[in-house]
């Protein structure tokens, strides 16, 4: 799981700009494809599932702007014997309101 607060603020630049960077980095690597892209929702945030791989690799990742601030969710696994649990452990995250300091 990785957390990412990049307000405008701090750099310039909105929060749907790093949802796309993570999305692209995803996508980065050596002979990596998508294989797919959907919208989804958790907790009332709207989100993006994408499955990709490569030879060797099969990610999982689920991505979600809250505010100003973006959850990414991933897990990786050989092509060859995908991880059984990925969907249960997808699905036990939960988005929860951050409390003002």
């Amino acid at each position: 799981m990785a957390v990412f607060v990049h307000g405008p603020e701090a750099t310039g630049l909105g929060p749907e700009f790093f949802v796309e960077r993570i999305k692209q980095g995803v996508l980065a690597g050596d002979k990596t494809t998508k294989i797919s892209e959907t919208p989804i929702e958790l907790d009332g945030y709207k989100g993006v599932a994408l499955e990709a791989e490569n030879p060797l690799i099969h990610t999982s990742t689920r991505i979600f702007l809250v505010g100003d601030t973006v959850y990414q969710s991933m897990v990786t696994s050989p092509v060859a014997g995908n991880y059984t649990d990925t969907a249960r452990f997808l699905d036990s995250f939960r988005l929860i309101p951050r409390t003002q300091k």
